[in-house]
């Protein structure tokens, strides 16, 4: 199956208004710890591929995901696995993803290599399913750690996913959670975050972008423009980057505004990625202006425009507000 979510980072001062928002209404909590697998050189990483063994509650899941970590969607593919909750996990068997998209792909990176485990995740997840207009969503705050040796990294984030309806319904849910609690988007996944970790970094490499397509179009724009600018801005907005990330940051926000100028696309989006770029000038403030929630939702209806098709109006005018109220 194809996996459509968002994820976004819920700041320190909002945490208590986020948990009591996630948690209103018919939720639920569960317990997921996970241990990921990779080859000792990173083959799956390298190829934007995780492979996880999870204990959901008392049930053990096996979990491929391929495709480009910092997209909107990724194949998915999950399978319940016999195990024991109170024991260690189940053995790996990667035939359990054959004929699937995520198994060819898991095939074609490793060439026969052997999976060991690098790292582990423990959360407590509060979720609930949302019927939010055009399509039913989950919402999933998820706090706890990632753990590989001695090393640990926080999570607290908010993951907003499709389980049926139009892929605008998971825009528009998350459009409501920036401007009210001042959410801001994170690409890095918790299996890139592991990988750094049993690696013994914290930062990843600055990303490069493309040249755009001769002639392309507001929608090929903000393709080849985002996938230059999500993962610098994550790292930025982390508050932890190197001058790289700053730099190519600068870059894909002078570029991408450019380019949709030229493409005729909405003026507004335009406005928000070029106060931006001079707002990052100062380094010191380059955090708080890739956070601020005029850049996130210009960033959101960017994503609307890829993933839409083409003619749909881009109308995220949060018409679920009341999931988001604490």
């Amino acid at each position: 199956m194809t996996e459509i979510e968002l994820k976004f980072q819920v700041p320190p001062e909002a945490r208590t208004a986020v948990s009591r928002a996630a948690a209103s209404g018919r939720a639920g909590q569960t317990r997921l710890q996970a241990v990921y697998f990779d080859t000792p050189d990173r083959r799956l990483a390298t190829a934007g591929i995780a492979v996880r063994l999870r204990l959901e509650g008392t049930q053990w899941v096996q979990t491929a995901k391929a495709g480009d970590p910092h997209a909107m969607q990724r194949h998915e593919h999950n399978v319940p696995v016999e195990g024991a909750p109170d024991g260690p996990p189940p053995a790996l068997d990667l035939t359990r993803h054959d004929h699937t998209p995520a198994g060819t792909l898991i095939a074609r990176a490793l060439g026969g290599a052997t999976l060991v485990p690098l790292y582990r995740t423990d959360i407590l997840r509060t979720h609930r399913i949302v019927h939010a207009g055009r399509g039913t969503i989950e919402l999933a705050l998820d706090v706890g750690e990632i753990a590989a040796g001695d090393l640990r990294w926080p999570v607290h984030e908010l993951e907003i996913e499709l389980v049926d309806g139009e892929v605008v319904a998971v825009l528009d849910a998350a459009a409501c959670w920036v401007r009210r609690h001042g959410l801001w988007l994170d690409v890095r996944s918790k299996a890139e975050r592991g990988d750094r970790l049993a690696r013994r970094v914290t930062l990843g490499e600055p990303v490069p972008g493309r040249m755009f397509p001769v002639g392309a179009s507001a929608k090929e724009v903000a393709a080849t423009g985002l996938a230059h600018l999500l993962p610098n801005a994550s790292e930025v907005a982390s508050g932890e980057f190197a001058a790289g990330h700053l730099h190519q940051l600068r870059l894909a926000l002078r570029r991408l505004a450019a380019a949709l100028r030229t493409a005729d696309a909405d003026p507004a989006w335009v406005a928000a990625l070029s106060t931006t770029y001079r707002a990052t000038r100062d380094t010191t403030q380059a955090a708080a202006a890739v956070r601020a929630p005029a850049f996130t939702q210009a960033l959101l209806a960017l994503q609307a425009l890829v993933v839409l098709p083409d003619g749909q109006a881009i109308d995220m005018t949060c018409n679920v507000d009341d999931i988001a109220r604490s």
